[in-house]
């Protein structure tokens, strides 16, 4: 959003932020100059700056290489101790594996975990600035002062757009066949990879919605109605993303990345989910806003969802195992 500003100061400050990359990283004042203004000299130092730290450290690379590779480590032998081991169930274990993957995966915690990171951010900034944040939004869109629904829309709209199950299925790769090897119930698998989407999307709100409660001075009520569109929408679009990645798996994935971000599940659980939250919207927006109030709307709306959730359930209940298990 700042990069028109940025590229302005660049061209104003040009020849000061040369200078100071001169100083500061050679290398690359040498490769800019000799790329830019083919300065022969520039480049014959660019060429130093790569070749001689190359040189010197494959010369110490030769020299101790032999010693290293040789050379006798002890290491402190362990005293094994018999202990009583930790049981637990099958849905604890596939949660536990699900939990691992996506905290151990980063690009899977960024694509799937950000909307819960900018709910943290967005309470505390309006912890810190007050109603005066969602108001500025709300003017800006035509809400006026309606602090509620604006909240209410944004928090169903981050919660579609943390789907952790879209590319869930899809994610086991060729490492399909072990996890259906196991005497393991299928819908087990379904609902430990539905409870990461549900955990991730839900427990931040521990903190999210007190936070706006004390800063926006909102009523009980009123929290209870925004925590139900947050489990109502979490749970609509972990069911809706995994319908989507049964339908549509990619398990010849070379790299996660594929899956995590361009696979066609992937895709459908984003803008399906962006059009749940934007359709009831414009709805109520274009043709009910003067006819109900907007509490009994949302509240209509996530019986609706809650709904589809149901149906939902039936396919993954039903067919879904069927398609599971012939994957």
């Amino acid at each position: 959003m700042n990069l028109t500003k940025y590229a302005t100061a660049l061209i104003q400050n040009g020849a000061a932020i040369g200078e100071a990359i001169r100083r500061a990283l050679p290398p690359f004042y040498a490769f800019g100059a000799a790329a830019a203004s083919g300065d022969l000299w520039q480049g014959i130092l660019l060429v130093l700056w790569c070749c001689v730290p190359f040189a010197a450290v494959a010369w110490l690379i030769v020299r101790g290489f032999r010693a290293i590779a040789i050379r006798k480590q002890g290491a402190p032998k362990l005293k094994y101790k018999a202990g009583t081991l930790r049981v637990s169930s099958v849905y604890g274990a596939l949660l536990r594996k699900e939990l691992k993957r996506f905290f151990g995966t980063p690009m899977y915690t960024m694509n799937c975990g950000f909307g819960a990171l900018l709910a943290l951010g967005l309470a505390g900034y309006t912890a810190f600035k007050g109603p005066a944040v969602l108001a500025g939004i709300g003017a800006a869109y035509g809400m006026g002062d309606m602090i509620v629904p604006i909240l209410a829309v944004m928090l169903a709209f981050l919660s579609v757009m943390d789907c952790s199950t879209a590319p869930s299925i899809s994610l086991e790769g060729t490492n399909l066949w072990i996890l259906k090897a196991h005497p393991v119930p299928i819908w087990s698998v379904f609902w430990a990879k539905i409870s990461l989407n549900m955990i991730v999307n839900i427990v931040p709100m521990v903190v999210v919605l007190p936070l706006f409660a004390f800063s926006l001075d909102l009523s009980a009520i009123q929290v209870l109605l925004l925590f139900g569109v947050v489990v109502v929408f979490s749970a609509f679009t972990a069911l809706f993303g995994l319908s989507a990645n049964l339908l549509f798996p990619r398990l010849d994935w070379l790299n996660e990345t594929t899956v995590i971000k361009q696979s066609v599940s992937t895709m459908i659980a984003v803008f399906g989910g962006m059009v749940a939250v934007i359709g009831p919207a414009l709805l109520y927006a274009f043709a009910l806003s003067g006819s109900m109030g907007l509490e009994l709307f949302i509240v209509l709306v996530l019986a609706f969802y809650v709904l589809v959730s149901a149906a939902l359930m039936w396919f993954l209940n039903g067919k879904g195992r069927r398609i599971f298990a012939g994957l």
